[in-house]
């Protein structure tokens, strides 16, 4: 929320950010990392989206999101 705020003090926005989910890629990260550390992708992604449409500029970035796909499920949400 401090760099959003950031953004709108300079007028400076970022064409796009992208979001990467905590359930690993690769699996190269340590394990305490992989098991402890970041949010699920689904959740990282609305935190931000609700973030920037709180502040009135989500318009102005395009968010991109990777993160793990397992099931049919997980496409549908």
């Amino acid at each position: 929320m401090a760099i959003v705020k950031a953004m709108i003090e300079t007028d400076n926005y970022p064409d796009f950010i992208v979001i990467d989910g905590a359930e690993g890629g690769t699996g190269a990260a340590p394990v305490e990392f992989m098991d402890n550390v970041g949010m699920p992708m689904v959740e990282g992604f609305l935190l931000i989206h609700n973030t920037l449409v709180g502040a009135g500029i989500r318009d102005k970035i395009k968010l991109g999101v990777s993160g793990k796909i397992v099931s049919g499920f997980d496409i549908a949400v």
